[in-house]
Order: C-alpha cells, then structure tokens, then sequence
C-alpha cells in the first residue's frame, strides 16, 4: 500500500515538513481525508449492490479489501483529530458490513416492493447515518419508495440520538432525491393526468410524514451560549410570556423597511452577550448542533418550492375533485404557515447569534490567530441561519404563487401572512410567478410591468457581515435576489427576452441608485450570466428550426444567421455590463494603478517592511484578524502592548511622528488585502523567490499582482462573450462556435501582446519570476474557450463509450488535453485550471440519473418557447429601442 501521507508531504507522525504553513497543511490533511471518505463510500456502495443481488463472491472480496484498509487508515487515528471531520473507518466497515447483511436476507426473502413489515427486525442495525444510508439508497434504486420513506421517517425519528449527516452520509439528499423522482418518475408524467396527481399527492404525505416525526427538529433551534450575559436570562431562549411581544417587534421591522442600526457597531441587539469561559471547541460543537437543525429546516423549505414547481404540479392545477383540491390547498396553506413560523423562530436565533460577542484579542499573532477562528464559526453560523431564512421566503413565494394557481381567493387569505415579509413588493411578485406557472404570457408581462415599478425603489445591494453588515438587511435584499434569479431563469424560457432584459437594467438601477455603504457585495454580475444564459440557450434553441441542415451550405447559412443575431444580442447587453463593470472593484490594487498612490505604498514597504511583513505575520488567520478588527485599531492596541516581541517597534516608535495613523492603517490594510485576495500567488512567491526572505521587497509582488488585476479586469468585461461561447460548444453548435472564437481571437490579440510585453518589462526589472502570474496572461484572454471546448465534449464522450463501439469524441478529448499537458503551469501547489475544470465537468456528467433530475424540472414545468427568425430579431430590436 502507497502511503498517501508522504504523498501529500507529511511524515509517519502527522506532522508537515517545516517549510510548510498550517493553513496548507490543514489544506492538504482535509484533502486527504475527503479522499478516504469516497474509498469507502465506493466499497459500501459496492458491497450493498452486490448483497442486494446475493453476489456471495464479490461480497466476500470486497469485505476483505475494505476490511484491510480500513484497518490500515484507522492506526492514523485521524477521527480523534477534534479538527477533521473524519469517521472512524472501522465504524463505517461494521455499518456497511451489517447493511450488507440486511439487504442479503432482503433479497432471499424476496425483495418485496413496499415491504415495510420486512425492515422492523432488522431496526437494531441501523445505529449510524451510513447504515440508513446505504440500505434507502439500495430501495431507491429499485424504485421502492413506500420502503424508502419509511426508512427515511425512521431515520428522522432517531435524529437526536443518531444524527442526520456524515461525510457523505445525508438524510437531506436522498430525501430530496425521494421527493424529486416521486413527482418527476416517467411513470407519473406519462400515463395519465391522475397518475400524477397521484405521485404530487404521495409527495405530500411525505411531508406530513417529516413533521409527525421531526420532533424538535422541524422548530427552529435555540442557541445555549452566553446564557448568563444576553438580556434575558434564557441563554438566547426565548420563553412563551416573550413570544407575542417579539413577534409584533419583528412584524414592525419586517414591514416595507429595511432595517438598519443607529448605533453601527455590527450587532443588531441592545445587550452583548459573550461567556470568557467558553472555548472554541464548545462554541464549534453548539455551531454544528443548531447547524444540523438549520440544515433540516432548509431541506424542507426546498421540498416545499419542489411541491410548487414539480413536473406533476401541473396536473393538480387542473385536478376538478373539488373536494381532494381542497385538501392539497389546505395543506399548502399550512406549508406556508409554517415557513412564516420558521422565519419568526430563526429571526430570533438570528439575533441572539449576532449578539454573541467574542472576546476582543490580544494585538500578539497567537491571541489573533484563535480570535479569527472564532469569528469565522460564528460568521459561518449566521450564513447558515440567512441562507435557512431565505430558503424557507422562498418556499412561501412560490407556495403562494401556486395556491393562487389553483384557487385566487385562498392566495388573498394566503398572502395576508405572507406580508410580513416584503409587503406590497411580495404580493406583485407572487402574480408575476403565478402567471409563470399558469403560462399566461399576458397576465405575465402585465404582472412584471408593475414589479418592474415595486423594485426599482427596493435596495439590491448588502454590506456582508464581514464589513459589519446587518444579518436583517442581508436576509431581504437575498429573499429580492432570489426571486429575481428565479425570474430571470425562467421568462427566457417562455420566449420574453425583453422582459428579461428590463429585469436586468432594473436590478443594475436598482444597484445604483440604493448604495448602502462601504464593502456592499453586488450581485448584478450573477444576475446578468443568469438572464443572459437564459436568453442564449433560447436563442441557440430557437434557431434549429431556422434553417434545416440539409448540405454544408445550409449548415454554414444557419451559423452565420445564428451568429449575427449572437453578435446582435451580445452588443445590446454588453452597456449595461460594461457600465456596471465601472462601478465595480475587483481588486483592492485597483488603487494603486496610479503612480503617486503605488509610489507611497512602496515607501511603506520599504521602511517598514522588513521588520513587518515576515512570512509569520502573513499568516491567513493572523491577517484576517486584523483585517476585521480594522489596521488602525490594531495598530491603537499593539501600541498599548508594544513590549511584545512580535510587534513591528519602528512602526509604532514612528506613529504619530513619521506617519499618522491613519495613513499608516490605510497602507498596512492594502497590503494585508492584496495578499488575501492573492494568497496563492502569495504562496507561489513565497517558494519560488529569494526576495520573499525580505519584507523590505514585497511590493514587487505586488507590482506582478497589479498587472494580473488590470489583465484580469479585461477579462471580467470579456465575461459575455465567454459564456456564449460555451453555450455554443455545449449544444454542438461548431460551426458558429468557430465563427465566435476567430472573431475574439482577432479582436485581442493585440492587446495579449501588450500584456505579454508588460510581464517580460517586469521580470527583468525585478529579476524575477511569479509562474502562476505567467501563465494567467500566457492565456491571452481566450484559454478559457480551449477550456469550453474540452468540458464540452466530455459528456458526449462518455455515453459515446457507453453505447461500445468508435469513440471519435473521446478521441478527440484525449487530443485537446494532450496539447495542454504539454505546457505544464504553475509551481506545482495548485492544480492547473484546466485539470480542475475537466474534473468538475466529469463529475457533473457522471452524476447518478435522479441529481440531474432537478435540473430536467424545469423543462416539464415551463416548456422552451422556440422562436422564429423574425421574432428573434424583432424581440433583440425591441429592447435596444427601449434601451435607447
């Protein structure tokens, strides 16, 4: 057996060699870990398929082997490293071991379809995620979902005790997978309107099922630190007498404005509240607790918008049981009941999360160090509860939209509760989705005229937390921007490209004219690949039935008609990309592009840097800490505790004399920025450079960063063009993707040429060398198309080796990568782009039939409207006369 340690640079002891740093060693460990995990999961998987099918001699090989290695991993002991999420191997073997067993005596009796009663002997061995795991997966396969689902209740039942997740062990996914192959099986769409109401009625059981047996599970949990200092006594619990109090409050703030804190000092409470005592290990282990809970709370939420947006959902619309109808609005109803609960419930671990202050550092590196940790686990669980707060606002709008689907009058009484949220804004953008999933493209542009109006005056825009942001404000503008993606996805699908193109000038308006403050994340840049995907595919679609490939003349008709109106698109679009790249700052170096500012940042440097900037205090977490705690301030403190070693003395001997302090938090957080946002280039300096031993120097890596962010922000404007080129080799349009690439490669190459010029100029100057720096601009702006092509014919090379036979795609793949790896990149820390994104592709494609799923929904539930020539044209001129 190769030991994987010394592959990945460690020692028989676990430990790095010294020239590594802890955040790579961390890195790599975690990296190793995930990669035994899958071993192990693929030897379970193995070993239950092949019980399940009574193959006794595969069986037999596979216990073996799996038994020997996990034997082998577990004298490493890496499951009692409290740092690494690892299981205990000898534990994942004695599950599947025991899952074999069951899924064996399943077989031979029978493997009866539906056959609940068999499972209840065989409880006693479903003690772990991976056993309960393995055995409904097995069901699922074999499509036997009334077994699948009473595991999956049993499973739940047993949550506290058990837990839900486990590397790659997840109650969530197979329930959705559950969910989604239900309302989605062949059989329910293709045999009759009944048979899928049928399945969509199935579903819904299942939910009711998920709350009788959910227990605390389906609330939303309380935080239990800090108990003896938040202001109210309860540990961040809030009791019974303070329930309809809170709610009124939290109603108030909710109601058509967006919060925001007077006092802008980051909490959104009255009362800190902090324990010295707690470490971070007990703040870790609460974080993973109420984590757990969160993530079921969101599993729900997610089986709610698929109950509304499922494949059979149109069936139920048009159910005429007056009577079953009104049990499944009914149901709905209380579906959106309870998402408004839940949103009040983690509205309140919300705040009492924030309100958890951790103790301030110390200025020495240690004392930083551990702050950062902290900070991040507590960051990290407030994302969590805002992404469990959006995900539950976005079941109720789409509930809404569907109940108004089927009955508008029990949406009035639907929308009453629904209000809390965003009020009139809401109510305009649950009609606009109701005419979506009625497909009525009148009351659809109707409807979107007025929204159009509601969210112009609404901010898109949030500080996030780690600038201070407010976890309120957060959850409104994402709760806005998911209904936005939601409608940019889907109105090009219906053939409305000027709606989606006024969607996308009202969100960079909307941008624009609500800036909220200093470090406000945009999302416009999501938003416009979003719709403007959507509105390629649609082109791209649509133009199959334009011209019929009967010769290679009509074929090259059909691309250059198909790439005229491309170009068409593309140049109406790209303004508002461009003028939204303006305002936009994709790298803090961006402010030194001017001589006077990059001369005086070089001043610092060299003053001070050779005692500042060493290899120890570029530290991840030690930068970070700063960062957040703000240059100035720990500059403030570190002069208060200026004896310590490890604090630059000349520094804070010269503030106030040779440098203020202002100006002097003002360079020291350029330079911690740069490296954060470049910490692998960082990395590459570090290892491959002399002058990296020197402080004093590290302006010239940061002169090599300034010249890959002004290539990087060429690119950034070139992001349209990309993606249309990847749309094109994706849906096997060659001919017009050649058209496209020629047509860049002409437009830039110049340009490359600069960039390439500009490099060598600075190689030579500084003599030396930054390799990933290299080969960003070696790409000359159009390897990522290289890249499309590759990822592009992945998926017809594998079903082209499925099927047997010639495989001239895979041929062709083995070609295009054997022209890449001739040219090796980088320095050997990181993996070249192109190998990562080969991998990604590869694991897309290979994804197991029911992931890709979720993706086919859609198609069943909005069908792609194709359009003429004519209408194509007419729809790209319409909105440049709007735009204009």
């Amino acid at each position: 057996v190769i030991d994987p340690w010394n592959i990945l640079g460690f020692d028989a002891n676990y430990s790095l060699f010294p020239a590594m740093e802890n955040s790579v060693r961390d890195h790599r460990a975690d990296e190793l870990v995930t990669f035994m995990d899958r071993i192990f999961a693929l030897c379970s998987r193995i070993w239950s398929q092949a019980a399940a099918v009574d193959n006794r001699e595969l069986c037999k090989q596979v216990s073996r082997q799996f038994k020997e290695t996990a034997l082998w991993w577990h004298r490493y002991a890496v499951h009692e490293v409290s740092s690494m999420d690892a299981v205990d191997p000898l534990t994942v073997y004695h599950a599947a071991e025991g899952v074999a067993q069951g899924l064996n005596v399943w077989h031979k009796g029978g493997a009866a379809t539906g056959d609940v009663a068999f499972w209840a002997p065989h409880a006693e061995m479903f003690d772990s995620p991976k056993a309960y795991a393995l055995v409904v997966d097995a069901l699922l396969d074999r499509g036997d979902y009334v077994a699948a689902m009473a595991l999956l209740m049993h499973w739940l039942s047993h949550a506290e005790k058990i837990g839900l997740e486990r590397a790659d062990c997840s109650f969530h996914e197979l329930a959705e997978r559950w969910f989604c192959e239900v309302t989605s099986s062949p059989r329910a769409l293709d045999d009759s309107p009944a048979a899928a109401v049928k399945a969509w009625d199935s579903a819904r059981k299942f939910l009711d099922y998920l709350e009788a047996n959910a227990d605390v599970y389906w609330a939303a949990p309380e935080f239990g630190l800090g108990a003896s200092k938040n202001g109210n006594g309860n540990g961040g619990r809030h009791t019974d007498d303070d329930e309809d109090e809170d709610d009124d409050t939290l109603s108030a703030a909710w109601d058509d404005v967006v919060y925001r804190d007077s006092t802008d000092d980051g909490v959104d409470d009255s009362i800190f509240s902090t324990d010295e005592d707690v470490t971070h290990d007990e703040l870790l282990a609460e974080s993973k607790r109420v984590a757990e809970r969160l993530a079921f709370l969101s599993t729900v939420a997610r089986l709610w918008r698929l109950a509304a947006i499922s494949p059979t959902f149109f069936a139920v619309q048009h159910a005429t049981d007056r009577q079953a109808q009104q049990v499944r609005l009914s149901a709905m109803q209380r579906w959106v009941e309870q998402a408004q609960t839940n949103l009040r419930g983690l509205e309140k671990l919300m705040a009492v999360v924030q309100a958890y202050r951790i103790p301030s550092p110390l200025p020495t590196q240690e004392s930083m160090i551990e702050y950062d940790r902290r900070r991040m686990t507590k960051e990290s669980l407030v994302e969590r509860i805002i992404t469990a707060c959006v995900d539950a606002a976005d079941a109720a709008r789409l509930l809404s939209a569907a109940i108004a689907a089927i009955d508008r009058v029990a949406a009035r009484e639907t929308l009453i509760v629904s209000e809390i949220l965003l009020g009139d804004e809401l109510r305009h953008t649950v009609e606009a989705f109701t005419a979506l999933l009625l497909r009525d493209t009148k009351a659809l542009r109707s409807a979107c005229e007025v929204l159009w109006k509601s969210l112009a005056k609404q901010p898109l825009l949030y500080v996030p937390l780690v600038k201070g942001g407010q976890s309120r404000e957060i959850v409104t503008v994402r709760i806005r921007q998911g209904a936005i993606q939601d409608l940019l996805t889907w109105l090009p699908r219906l053939g409305m490209w000027t709606e989606t193109c006024e969607l996308l000038e009202v969100a960079r308006q909307m941008e624009r004219d609500h800036p909220v403050g200093v470090g406000a994340v945009t999302e416009f840049d999501e938003l416009f690949k979003i719709g403007y995907h959507g509105i390629v595919e649609s082109l791209v679609e649509s133009s199959l039935g334009w011209v019929k490939p009967t010769s290679e003349t009509a074929a090259v008709k059909r691309a250059e008609t198909l790439v005229s109106c491309l170009e068409q698109l593309t140049e109406s679009l790209l303004s508002s990309w461009l003028s939204h790249s303006r305002t936009l700052r994709l790298s803090v170096l961006e402010r030194v592009h001017e001589k006077t500012s990059w001369r005086k940042l070089i001043q610092f440097i060299e003053r001070y840097g050779g005692e500042l900037f060493s290899q120890r205090f570029l530290n991840l977490g030690n930068i970070r800490a700063i960062l957040h705690q703000g240059t100035a301030e720990w500059l403030k403190s570190s002069q208060q505790d200026s004896q310590e070693d490890d604090l630059p003395q000349r520094l804070l001997g010269d503030l106030g004399n040779g440098i203020s302090l202002e100006d002097a938090g003002e360079q020291l957080g350029l330079v911690l920025e740069a490296i954060v946002e470049n910490y692998g280039e960082y990395r590459d300096y570090n290892s491959t450079t002399t002058q990296s031993d020197r402080g004093e120097m590290l302006y010239m890596l940061l002169d090599f960063l300034r010249l890959r962010t002004r290539y990087d922000r060429v690119c950034w404007n070139l992001k349209p063009v990309v993606a249309a080129h990847d749309i094109l080799v994706r849906r096997e349009q060659e001919a017009a993707a050649r058209v496209w690439r020629k047509a860049l490669t002409e437009r830039i190459h110049d340009e490359a040429d600069q960039y390439l010029q500009k490099l060598a100029a600075l190689q030579a100057k500084y003599a030396m060398r930054m390799p990933t720096v290299a080969d960003r601009l070696a790409e000359r702006f159009v390897r990522p198309l290289t890249i499309d092509r590759i990822r592009a014919l992945v998926q017809p090379a594998v079903e082209q080796i499925r099927r047997g036979g010639p495989c001239p795609k895979f041929e062709l793949l083995e070609e295009e990568t054997d022209l890449l790896t001739r040219d090796p990149t980088g320095v050997g820390l990181d993996v070249p782009a192109w190998i990562v994104a080969l991998e990604e592709e590869v694991e897309l494609v290979l994804r197991p039939a029911h992931e890709r799923l979720l993706d086919d929904n859609l198609a069943g539930v909005i069908p792609a409207v194709s359009l003429t020539l004519r209408q194509a044209r007419k729809q790209i001129k319409d909105w440049e006369n709007r735009r204009d």
